[in-house]
Formats: C-alpha cells, structure tokens, sequence
C-alpha cells in the first residue's frame, strides 16, 4: 500500500495497526498530494506531470487493510496504481479523492507534522 499522509506517521499507524509496517521509500509518478477544505489530512489525486512522495507499506495483512478501509474517510477510493521504489516499478494500491475536495494547496509531512499531528493524535485518541 502506497501511504502520501497521516500512514506515513509511525506514531499514527502504529496506533492504528498495532505494529509498524515495513516500508520503503517511494513515488507515485501522474498524482499530487493536496491538501482538503477543512481537514488537516490530505487527499491524493492524478495529475498529468504531478509526482507524489511516500511511504511503500509492506506485508499488510487482509486485517489490516480492513482497519485502513475503515480509518479512511468515505470520500476515499482504494484504487491500484503503479509506484516507482529506487527507480523500479512497483504495483500497489492507495487511496485516491475526487478532485472536487482537494484545494490547490500541496499537502507536506513536515507542514502536517508542525500545524497539526499532535492534535490530530490527540483527537484520534492515540497515545
């Protein structure tokens, strides 16, 4: 599973999981990550010419991905795509949005992790 957002954050995924995933990094070549009206997560969609960094999750179990089913918000598709790791190819899946949600505003981890995960960790009641 590709992850561009808050599955990136160990501390997010491993509450969400139980465990912290192997991953490697990668890029999804045709997508940006942007941000969305109102939240502070993200949503990715395709764009002609975008590129969007991550997180290749690996060995997930079905289990698991029915807990990432489930954490995502209804507006998220599940959709396979094709990331490069190291260059390479990759198939995977990642959760895509509509157009029509996103702002023109790119989304970082690092603008995420400053503004808003201690209190996006907060309110999801992690520890």
């Amino acid at each position: 599973m590709f992850a561009y957002g808050t599955l990136m954050f160990p501390d997010i995924i491993g509450s969400l999981l139980g465990r912290v995933p192997p991953s490697v990094p990668a890029v999804a070549p045709g997508f940006e990550v942007r941000r969305l009206h109102g939240v502070s997560y993200p949503g990715m969609i395709a764009v002609d010419g975008g590129i969007a960094a991550g997180l290749l999750l690996d060995d997930l179990t079905e289990d698991e991905i029915t807990v990432l089913d489930e954490y995502e918000d209804d507006f998220y598709a599940r959709v396979p795509i094709v990331v490069l790791v190291d260059g390479r190819p990759t198939e995977a899946v990642s959760y895509l949005v509509d157009g029509s949600v996103v702002m023109a505003l790119p989304w970082t981890p690092e603008w995420f992790s400053s503004m808003h995960l201690s209190a996006f960790v907060g309110e999801l009641g992690f520890s």
